[in-house]
């Protein structure tokens, strides 16, 4: 009985799960689901336990991460009756939830991408699931047996003799070149803002220790994989989300464990090969634009101080100097602030480098506002506002680094005086800014309602703002 072995494959990993306290166990409820398939023998009987458990955990605000191995039995269940092509959604939505957590657990990933590549194949979708499960087989292995591993890849190799194509390296394609075809379609989709996708994609190409690929490939497939995973999340607002997920990367490309409190001696060779170099860059400074975020200052510098070596060209160098600049801002040394945006904007402006030029007028517009004292602060206000509106226009193809300095400017003119009419300059295009992002971001629910979180200080703002200049006429 296919829904039995179904099962059994999983009971292994539901002991290990944790029980959630306040809902149902998951493990019952695909108990109930088997005792309600052997009473009937239809499917449906056991897609309706699954459907109603998923239901009620959602309506009652309880579907969490461990739900998700339902729905890899609920994919199979709506497979087995022939329909490959809900199996298929399920099992996204599955990895979805699994995946919606900084620490997701493998085992139900790989579980849940198992019936994902056997729904593809079922659509005839054969290359796709093969690339699904060469990955996956490999954890499977370590988690279950080589015996479980072998049987993955017997499957995948007979999809192989039914896929039309004249590639005969569809099967035999290193599982490091597919890893790396995962990543950089796991950047594509970062770039398109779709974070979900990038997560999901990134995620699954995290290869396990031990395998035939060189560590060297490992350490540099996996710590990309964490950076683009960590990314994501700071793209929707969740800054200690990103925090996890990058201090994963760093640990890998770190020589010795790392406390976050001073520099971190990265492996030799990451110094040695060009992309590692460029792995570690992002990861760190990533990390530490996060860390300022939450607001732990020696994270961020420890981050910095890093890669300060890493910093061989002159976008490099300038996002070093605005991350430091960013923490003087915070620590209310404003002066220093001034010195490093004088200093950092001619060196853009000597190198053409127009966005950062932008952006290094819009900073030291912010730092000579919070110096400004008397008659100096209303003109001070007035370049705040025409700066931020310049770097917006510069930066006009990019939604994020657009938003970013107009709901910035926002809050700082705003917090300046604590007066909504004097952030009103730039409010209307701010919102504007923050409507045309959470477009891009549509069809991830997630990640917009993580967007709306971060930027409630500024709607409030905005709000204000509007309710100030409607009592002024």
């Amino acid at each position: 009985m296919r829904l039995l072995r179904t099962l059994t494959a999983v009971l292994p990993l539901l002991a290990v799960l944790p029980a959630a306290a306040d809902h149902i166990d998951p493990f019952e409820v695909m108990q109930e689901a088997v005792k309600a398939y052997e009473k009937s023998e239809r499917y449906s009987d056991a897609r309706a336990v699954l459907s109603k458990a998923l239901r009620e955990a959602a309506h009652g605000g309880s579907l969490d991460p461990a739900f998700a191995m339902l729905y890899a039995m609920y994919a199979d269940t709506a497979r087995f009756d022939g329909n490959p092509s809900f199996a298929l959604q399920l099992t996204d939505e599955g990895l979805a939830l699994a995946l919606s957590v900084p620490e997701p657990d493998a085992d139900v990933k790989n579980m849940l991408l198992v019936s994902r590549a056997y729904a593809l194949a079922d659509l005839g979708h054969y290359a796709e699931a093969i690339e699904t499960v060469r990955i996956t087989a490999l954890w499977m292995g370590e988690r279950f047996g080589e015996a479980n591993r072998k049987g993955l890849e017997d499957e995948a190799a007979a999809w192989a003799q039914k896929l039309a194509s004249d590639d005969p390296r569809v099967w035999n394609a290193p599982v490091a070149e597919l890893a790396i075809k995962l990543l950089d379609q796991a950047q594509d989709a970062l770039n398109a803002y779709d974070t979900a996708r990038a997560i999901t994609l990134a995620s699954r190409a995290i290869l396990p220790d031990g395998t035939a690929v060189g560590s060297t490939d490992v350490l540099y497939i996996n710590a990309r994989a964490h950076t683009l995973v960590g990314a994501a999340y700071g793209v929707e607002g969740r800054p200690a989300a990103a925090i996890v997920a990058l201090r994963r990367a760093a640990d890998l490309l770190c020589a010795e464990p790392w406390d976050g409190k001073a520099p971190a001696a990265l492996l030799p060779l990451v110094h040695d090969y060009p992309a590692t170099r460029d792995v570690a860059w992002d990861s760190f400074s990533y990390l530490a634009s996060n860390a300022v975020t939450v607001g732990d200052h020696a994270l961020a510098l420890a981050a910095l101080d890093t890669v300060d070596d890493l910093a061989d060209n002159p976008a490099r160098r300038f996002a070093l100097m605005v991350q430091r600049a960013g923490i003087t801002f915070i620590r209310k040394d404003y002066r220093e602030a001034e010195r490093i945006f004088l200093e950092s904007g001619r060196d853009a402006e000597a190198a053409g480098d127009r966005i950062n030029a932008s952006l290094a007028h819009f900073y030291l517009a912010i730092a000579r506002l919070y110096l400004a004292e008397g008659d100096a602060v209303a003109p001070a206000r007035a370049v705040l506002a025409k700066a931020a509106e310049e770097a917006a226009d510069v930066a006009s193809g990019d939604l994020q680094m657009r938003q970013y300095v107009l709901t910035t400017a926002t809050r700082m003119l705003f917090m300046q005086s604590f007066s909504h009419a004097d952030a009103l300059p730039v409010a209307e295009p701010a919102f504007a800014a923050f409507k045309a992002r959470q477009s891009a971001l549509g069809g991830y629910d997630a990640g917009q309602e993580a967007a709306r979180r971060d930027q409630r200080s500024f709607l409030d703002i905005y709000i204000g703002a509007n309710f100030a200049a409607a009592k002024g006429n």
